[in-house]
């Protein structure tokens, strides 16, 4: 199979962090955790399981600094394949990963358009398998979800995320521009979001976690969500309810 690359980005994720690094070890030849400082052993955990990691140090939760540290994973990588994301996003393959990255090969295709998908289940999983053996239920999410989390540095001259890494833009070495892909790329893979894991006041929780690290540039350019957490749980959760269905067979 093509060579692939994974960069996480992570702080204080203990939780997620084995699942993320077991559920890209089986396709990925390396796992690279770029770490925010985090004290809760994730550092030591991404170790443990086989993942290099690196220090990213940032004045709180910068979308401008994750940003161009994504564009310099992507640019810089010496892999067919390059994957950067957050700890708890997961890029999947219904039809497996070699197929699937075999077809986009031969398509030539250097930026893959996933379906967002938030997952959800009311425990959070504590077994030793992979996070889909106990989380199989989902919402699509295509506005914020489908994030363009995969691309072929090998075809790229440059590309630019967006803040929060929603969308891109890039150029490729032949010169092609790629305005925000919009059309699903076939085969069909999925960003999943695992971010509803766990009752509702674990999930507000880490809402009022997060913002409470927002950077002076997040909070300058109202980058990210400022909604009370609590509120923003049960919203987010209504609408994940109303469209769940089984994403893992």
């Amino acid at each position: 199979m093509a060579a692939v690359a994974v960069h996480l980005i992570a702080f204080q994720e203990a939780e997620i962090i084995p699942y993320s690094i077991r559920h890209y070890a089986t396709f990925c030849d390396r796992v690279i955790v770029h770490d925010g400082g985090s004290t809760d052993g994730t550092r030591d955990i991404a170790r443990s399981l086989g993942a290099e990691v690196r220090d990213f140090i940032t004045a709180g939760i910068d979308d401008r600094a994750n940003r161009l540290l994504k564009e310099q994973c992507v640019m810089s990588c010496q892999a067919d394949w390059c994957i950067v994301a957050d700890a708890d996003e997961m890029w999947f393959a219904p039809e497996g990963p070699a197929y699937t990255l075999e077809s986009y090969d031969a398509q030539g295709i250097a930026v893959v358009k996933p379906i967002g998908i938030e997952m959800f289940s009311d425990e959070y999983p504590t077994g030793p398998g992979q996070i889909t053996d106990y989380v199989r239920d989902g919402a699509e999410d295509r506005i914020w979800g489908s994030k363009p989390l995969l691309t072929a540095p090998k075809r790229l001259a440059s590309i630019v995320y967006s803040a929060g890494c929603h969308t891109c833009w890039a150029v490729t070495k032949g010169g092609v521009k790629i305005n925000d892909p919009q059309e699903v790329t076939t085969p069909e893979s999925y960003c999943l979001h695992f971010h509803h894991l766990g009752g509702v006041e674990r999930i507000a929780r880490r809402y009022a976690a997060q913002q409470a690290r927002h950077s002076k540039v997040n909070i300058a350019n109202r980058w990210g969500n400022y909604k009370l957490p609590m509120d923003h749980t049960l919203e987010k959760r209504a609408m994940i309810v109303k469209g769940l269905w089984r994403v893992i067979p």
